[in-house]
């Protein structure tokens, strides 16, 4: 009877202990992070989520169709098939906390960098910069990455527990497993008779006093069922350098257990500027301290709805920005929200957003 009460009491205190850090890293992923000086530098690759015989399938029921909202799929598709490679994104990460942060993006000959600063948020391509006051974030294409960015950088950070903010998660199931094993389950806080479920699962380490996230599987006939898709967390290595546990790769796999898409840290850096400098808004012909030597054509200032526009002969056109005017600019336009769900920006959130309820 003393032994078994004694296991029990046992096992009551690592449950305690492991929901004590469950919560705590739920609260910390759902900020930005504060990387104090270093950046995390990884690579995205992304796989066709078809096979042969649903391509061609796919082929036939869109042909003729441009504008169809599963192009993207058969590209992805018919690039793999012609190259054998998947479709490879280089991002690095800058941050010093909400407020101040830079995402960078570089795919084949193009880049796209969003940035966060006291001074208004700026996102940057080759030719195009635009620029949004500080006062204002929610005008800000900056917020709308935001949503994508705390998801992403959770995964490696904290397991992909970001996603418990982005898409409003409470966790009612938590359970201790035999083997150091765990199991939480989230589903979401504004509904509650939504049969989506978010199940994250990993191992506990008593001599760390700390988890490991090593799985998330996302339902949306309820938990258990079939799952729609699934992520595994491996390579839990201690950064000297950060001061923290990072999840080295992470692979999606889609409904079938086909893997789409792998996300892998290339290094940890030494920023190359004070961050400050980092974040600062570039001008036209100005040194970015990421990018280099610039060499922006048109740059539209929502901070004095103005817009500066470099023609052919090297002469510069000035104007004010109009409705009009500021929705054909649009960052958004320039790259294209195609281009970035085509790239594999978009994340569980939206999936989530588009098919949890």
């Amino acid at each position: 009877m003393l032994a078994t009460a004694s296991l029990a009491q046992q096992d009551a205190s690592a449950t305690s202990r492991l929901h004590e850090w469950f919560d705590r890293e739920i609260a910390q992923a759902q900020r930005i992070p504060d990387l104090s000086g270093w950046s995390l530098v990884y690579v995205q690759r992304v796989y066709p989520t078809l096979n042969q015989q649903e391509a061609n399938a796919l082929r036939s029921q869109i042909a003729n169709k441009p504008d169809h909202p599963r192009l993207d799929e058969l590209e992805t598709y018919d690039d793999f098939a012609r190259t054998k490679q998947p479709a490879i994104m280089h991002f690095s990460f800058y941050s010093g906390g909400e407020g101040r942060w830079r995402s960078c993006l570089s795919h084949t000959d193009a880049y796209w960098d969003t940035v966060m600063s006291p001074d208004g948020a700026w996102q940057l391509s080759a030719q195009s910069l635009e620029i949004f006051p500080a006062d204002d974030p929610a005008s800000s294409p900056a917020t709308k990455r935001r949503s994508i960015l705390i998801p992403q950088i959770s995964r490696f950070l904290y397991g992909g527990l970001g996603i418990a903010a982005t898409s409003n998660l409470t966790f009612t199931g938590f359970e201790l497993l035999p083997g150091d094993k765990w199991r939480a389950i989230g589903r979401l806080a504004d509904n509650a008779i939504s049969p989506y479920a978010h199940v994250f699962e990993g191992t506990w380490d008593s001599a760390r006093n700390r988890g490991f996230v090593e799985r998330a599987t996302v339902y949306h006939q309820g938990y258990p069922g079939p799952a729609v898709e699934h992520e595994r967390y491996a390579g839990w290595e201690y950064s000297q350098d950060m001061e923290r546990w990072l999840a080295h790769r992470i692979e999606r796999f889609n409904s079938a257990n086909r893997l789409v898409r792998t996300f892998e840290i290339e290094s940890v850096r030494k920023n190359p500027a004070p961050l400050e400098q980092i974040i600062q808004v570039p001008r036209m012909d100005g040194r970015d301290v990421v990018r280099g030597e610039l060499r922006v054509l048109q740059i539209a200032d929502h901070r004095t709805k103005s817009y500066i526009k470099k023609n052919e002969d090297g002469s510069l056109t000035y104007g004010f920005i109009t409705a009009s005017r500021a929705a054909a600019a649009s960052w958004w336009k320039w790259i294209g929200w195609a281009t970035l769900a085509v790239i594999g920006v978009i994340t569980l959130f939206v999936a989530r957003r588009k098919l949890g309820r």
